[in-house]
């Protein structure tokens, strides 16, 4: 009775550290996922196809790559705050809060030291646009210096031209704006995403209507998502590590030849601009 007493004792402890090696096992897992989940703030501007809304939910290519990125990390939706603005709005609490995640962002070499980079999350490709009747010929970043140029405010297209030299920009508060005011000839060219360009020609113009005239390789790259100066390190660490699962199991690779499929972006090739991954 001894000995079986014993062996019950022990076949118990057995079973217990069993389950405590298996708790523990869950729980580096978890962590590996992303079990520490401060409150997040997530901020992004309306710009098709990357990110927008229909009918108040979030849209886009950008979009289904951050909601992927939380799903695996097991994000819980409580803890975060997706928020859609104007981009300025967006860019200046990104730059004054802590924990903020932005995107679609560009990475170039003036705001490099102003956020962490988590990764790339999309593709992208600026060009020059004109109307299609205007006789005015551009074969380089120096001819279209000559004309006003419609641009957004404070995005990266508007932060390059004016570090090129472009004393003639027309900075307005929207994109979709640039395209109505060049289509009634208030402007004669207007710099564009390609992606974003060819999305709006859906709704807002006849795409037969205008001209891409000139490919601005330096502008031309890759979207990222980048959090605020002072965000917790283990939070970017962890959002970093899921991005690159993301793109290892192909996932963000279906999300892209999905959206990619539906625009029409030239498969040109396009240097990186400086400052990229």
């Amino acid at each position: 009775m001894v000995v079986m007493a014993a062996k019950s004792e022990k076949n118990r402890l057995f079973q217990s550290l069993v389950v405590c090696l298996g708790l523990l096992l869950a729980s580096v897992q978890a962590y590996g996922k992303g079990a520490y989940f401060p409150q997040l703030t997530v901020v992004t501007e309306s710009f098709p196809p990357y990110n927008y809304q229909v009918k108040g939910e979030p849209q886009g290519m950008s979009v289904e790559v951050l909601q992927a990125v939380l799903q695996e990390l097991d994000y819980p939706r409580q803890k975060y705050d997706l928020q859609f603005m104007p981009w300025v709005r967006a860019y200046r609490k990104a730059l004054n809060q802590p924990n903020v995640l932005i995107f679609s962002i560009a990475r170039i070499p003036e705001r490099e030291e102003l956020f962490h980079w988590v990764g790339e999350i999309a593709p992208y490709r600026t060009s020059i646009y004109k109307l299609r009747q205007n006789p005015i010929r551009i074969t380089s970043l120096d001819d279209a210096k000559s004309y006003e140029v419609g641009v957004s405010q404070q995005d990266v297209i508007y932060t390059y031209l004016r570090s090129e030299g472009f004393a003639h920009l027309d900075v307005i508060g929207s994109d979709l704006l640039n395209i109505r005011k060049l289509k009634h000839q208030r402007i004669p060219l207007i710099a564009y995403d390609e992606a974003a360009f060819n999305f709006a020609m859906r709704s807002d113009a006849n795409p037969n209507d205008f001209e891409q005239v000139l490919s601005i390789k330096p502008l031309s790259g890759s979207l990222y998502m980048a959090f605020s100066e002072g965000s917790d390190q283990e939070l970017i660490e962890q959002f970093e590590a899921a991005l690159k699962r993301i793109k290892a199991d192909g996932r963000y690779q279906k999300i892209l030849q999905r959206y990619f499929d539906q625009v029409n972006v030239s498969d040109r090739d396009v240097a990186t601009r400086a400052g990229t991954d």
